[in-house]
């Protein structure tokens, strides 16, 4: 896949503090002791993940971002890492293998969405909520769940 930084709109933690840091050093702000501390931290943690990231990416692990909605029979919609969030945003440049969502309508849509039955095309359950046969459209070994908006349970329980 060729990435086009171009149309990269979010922001990451990393952009947004580097952006506060360029402020303070203008204002003539100093850092305290407290504050190159837990920089010193947070680029720990940073290379600490980093490394996990690479061994994900080494395994072969694939992370989506999405959003799970139970009306209208169910959607799943593949975040557009391009677009929203500046922690997915931080992720992705760390390393952690996230999945962008293929065929968006539009560059600047915020989701792709997908019915439950074409996500998992080989689950004809009926109507029953059970399913045997769990194959995703795009293989998916993480999911990064969005809850904020999504009211009720979600649970799904894979055949042995």
């Amino acid at each position: 896949m060729n990435v086009d930084d171009g149309n990269c709109f979010a922001c990451s933690v990393i952009d947004i503090i580097d952006r506060l840091q360029e402020l303070a050093d203008f204002l003539g702000v100093s850092r305290t002791a407290k504050v190159v501390q837990e920089q010193q931290k947070m680029c720990e943690a940073a290379n600490e993940f980093s490394l996990m990231a690479k061994d994900l990416h080494k395994r072969g692990v694939r992370c989506v971002a999405v959003t799970v909605r139970a009306d209208n029979g169910g959607t799943v919609n593949l975040v557009n890492l391009n677009k929203l969030s500046w922690w997915l945003r931080t992720f992705e440049e760390l390393g952690l293998p996230l999945i962008h969502p293929p065929l968006l309508d539009e560059p600047t849509d915020y989701f792709k969405s997908y019915k439950i039955d074409a996500w998992f095309p080989g689950c004809n359950s009926g109507g029953t909520n059970q399913c045997e046969d769990l194959t995703q459209i795009y293989p998916v070994d993480c999911w990064l769940l969005e809850t904020r908006s999504f009211n009720g349970c979600l649970r799904v329980t894979l055949a042995p």
